[in-house]
């Protein structure tokens, strides 16, 4: 794998494991459908508007977040810039949110075992009810989800693609679902509807 891509909160990480990166896109469709956060449902009701995907956020703290670089291995901060394309429509603010970011590295500049991390804000494209474009900074909204209380897995998440010196590269961002205790939700959350239909033993 020549190029690694990893989220956590607000910072993603791109390195490289062996071949030279001159460029990353996250959202290079520029659609709901490819921009994450899966489980948000789509609703057209006046008022109460929601649907799933991410946007990019340019404002500046407290409000937003701009692209930020973080740690760099082996690169500077002139080697990297980002720049955020394809405006998002209502309910996000115009001149803010967009659905692309492109990443480019100067090149020759991001080779083999190195990397750097960086800082965005990500909201929801368009939050549940009244809330417009919010939130979205949890790493586990660019990818699919599991749905509450159905329990089954809302495919999908944001995609990305790049060149590299060997050549283009493409993929979407994965979550690793898995079981058992965790410290947000213990052993899981109940589907009440289920466990009130269950017969009385």
């Amino acid at each position: 794998m020549p190029v690694v891509l990893s989220a956590a909160t607000q910072q993603p990480t791109a390195s490289t494991k062996s071949s030279r990166a001159d460029q990353l896109i996250l959202n290079p469709e520029a659609t709901d459908t490819t921009a994450g956060n899966t489980t948000e449902p789509l609703d057209t009701t006046v008022g109460f508007t929601s649907r799933p995907g991410l946007v990019f956020d340019s404002r500046a703290p407290t409000l937003g977040f701009p692209f930020t670089l973080g740690d760099l291995k082996g690169v500077t901060a002139a080697d990297i810039n980002g720049t955020l394309s394809n405006p998002a429509p209502a309910p996000a603010i115009v001149g803010n949110h967009f659905y692309t970011l492109t990443v480019d590295i100067a090149s020759g500049q991001l080779t083999g075992g190195e990397g750097f991390t960086f800082g965005l804000d990500r909201d929801e494209a368009d939050a549940f009810g009244p809330n417009g474009t919010v939130g979205g900074n949890s790493a586990d909204l660019l990818k699919a989800n599991v749905l509450i209380p159905e329990g089954t897995l809302a495919p999908g998440g944001m995609t990305f693609s790049g060149s590299t010196s060997n050549g283009p590269f493409s993929g979407i961002f994965r979550n690793r679902i898995g079981r058992g205790y965790s410290v947000l939700d213990g052993y899981g959350f109940i589907n009440a509807e289920a466990a009130v239909s269950l017969p009385l033993n």
